[in-house]
């Protein structure tokens, strides 16, 4: 019988995980998973790295490790902080003996994710319909060819499909944790 080799991650260099030595294998790959999925829903690479690197961490840490660790600007971990202390992903605790605040991040996913699509995701789709409605006043009044025509139509049927189901999203992320 063959021990079982150990677990290894094959990472390819990406852009958000540059010159972040300072970050355990699991910090970079949490991070990262992050930086992917906030980004999808219109949040800044910084914000989401700072979330993915409290997410994985037991303890709070301070302002300076976090932007030491995650290499960003002092005016990123600011913005990205002050970001996710006003949506309540991450909250500050006082350390008896220390003078500034570090930081948690909150991980009850299914309420953020809630949260983040009526904030980053519903505006969305209401310019969409708003455009596309604007597209259509277009189209009555422009001669198009059948196949662009028809192409337009189509995106105006997935645009409602996707805010027919953004409130089944909504319970869905609601009611996990």
């Amino acid at each position: 019988m063959q021990a079982a080799s150990p677990i290894t991650f094959s990472r390819k260099p990406s852009r958000s995980s540059k010159k972040r030595e300072d970050l355990s294998a699991l910090e970079h790959e949490v991070s990262d998973f992050f930086a992917g999925f906030l980004q999808l829903l219109g949040l800044p690479l910084s914000v989401a790295q700072i979330y993915g690197l409290l997410y994985c961490r037991e303890n709070s840490l301070s302002f300076e490790e976090i932007q030491r660790k995650l290499c960003i600007s002092q005016g990123s971990t600011s913005q990205g902080l002050r970001y996710l202390l006003e949506r309540s992903m991450v909250r500050a605790v006082a350390i008896p003996g220390r003078r500034h605040k570090e930081f948690l991040a909150e991980t009850a996913l299914g309420r953020i994710v809630q949260m983040l699509l009526k904030e980053q995701v519903s505006p969305r789709l209401d310019d969409g319909r708003r455009r596309l409605k604007a597209v259509d006043v277009l189209l009555e009044h422009t001669a198009v060819p059948p196949e662009l025509e028809a192409r337009l139509r189509r995106l105006g049927r997935w645009t409602e499909r996707a805010q027919e189901l953004l409130p089944l999203m909504l319970n869905l992320a609601g009611g996990g944790t």
